[in-house]
């Protein structure tokens, strides 16, 4: 059963009985559609719609309203988000969210309403560890899971001996580096070196020329834009010629290959997840993604998106069906 549809149904059995089980099934959603995340944040968007569009946008009966709101890649405004989504738009269920940060920063606040909620992106470590949550259900990976191996890996098939760092400075770049560096060095690796860059870099070369020259290889983790930023820089300052480059997921994200050049070519990561795995579900949702991510980057990018769904009228997709705030009756609207 997929990640949303077991939370419906959690949600109905919640509420049977009560008056809020009257009408729609309301599903908040916060991604970043805008700034340096926008298209995973997007592309996170269409994920949700694919299964929503798979089972009719109905459960039990019951129509489905997906609600998403933009969280700027800010934890502070997925707070505000999360909030006016729970508060005013009276939402029964949150999900998305992409930065561990941001997961941190509205946990207290889920816990506190009381919000059934599940982080499918937000990967933040500590949510299953010494911060348990009772009502966020961690559909995803954390942060450091693919590291594990990954680092032991490293230092006893590549023989790496020691690795210098440079990740972003939040929570996700702090743990996905702890998880590499506890298997690295637990296998006889030294990471001998880490250098923390800002979210809102727009220049890596202070960053790059602090690398140690006497490091076997460098560890990096960027996300989105800043990934195909940093690995050009890699490679314009002759670094990639002379330190081997590995690194988180994100870094050479096969979302992100499309638009890479010479420079992606021999990075080593690692990923819990390809599009091209080979399985016939995998197969499907690859295909109906595609199909849906091709409609939605034709349309204008907006902050907010409210979609109806389980209306018996059936309308063609609209090319602007994207306006903050408002409703739409159609299954196959809503998207930016």
């Amino acid at each position: 059963m997929t990640r949303i549809g077991l939370l419906v149904l959690t949600v109905l059995s919640l509420m049977a009985g009560s008056a809020r089980a009257q009408g729609a099934i309301k599903i908040g959603m916060i991604a970043p559609l805008s700034g340096p995340f926008a298209a995973i944040g997007k592309d996170m968007v269409t994920g949700t719609e694919v299964y929503l569009d798979e089972i009719g946008r109905q459960a039990a009966g019951r129509r489905i309203e997906l609600i998403v709101e933009d969280d700027e890649g800010n934890p502070s405004t997925g707070v505000t988000k999360t909030r006016k989504l729970v508060e005013q738009d009276k939402v029964h269920i949150m999900t998305g969210g992409l930065l561990a940060s941001t997961g941190y920063a509205i946990h207290p606040y889920v816990e506190a309403q009381k919000i059934p909620t599940t982080y499918p992106v937000m990967a933040s470590d500590d949510l299953t560890q010494r911060k348990l949550a009772r009502w966020v259900v961690r559909t995803g990976i954390t942060s450091s899971q693919a590291q594990h191996p990954f680092g032991e890996w490293v230092a006893t098939t590549l023989k790496y001996k020691k690795v210098a760092t440079v990740a972003m400075d939040y929570a996700y770049g702090w743990e996905v580096v702890d998880g590499f560096q506890r298997t690295f060095e637990e296998a006889g690796g030294q990471i001998v070196q880490k250098i923390w860059t800002p979210l809102n870099a727009s220049d890596f070369a202070p960053f790059l020329a602090q690398i140690r020259r006497d490091a076997d290889a460098v560890f990096g983790l960027f996300v989105g834009r800043l990934a195909l930023q940093f690995l050009k820089q890699y490679q314009d300052t002759g670094l990639k010629a002379r330190l081997p480059l590995i690194g988180g997921g994100p870094t050479a994200d096969e979302a992100l290959l499309p638009a890479m050049g010479d420079e992606a070519i021999g990075i080593i990561t690692v990923r819990e997840y390809s599009s091209v795995l080979g399985t016939a579900a995998n197969r499907t949702f690859s295909v109906a993604f595609e199909r849906k991510a091709g409609k939605a980057r034709r349309r204008t990018p907006r902050r907010a998106t409210r979609t109806r769904a389980g209306s018996s009228r059936q309308s063609r997709p609209s090319l602007a069906t994207s306006r903050i705030g408002r409703r739409f009756s159609s299954p196959c609207e809503g998207l930016s």
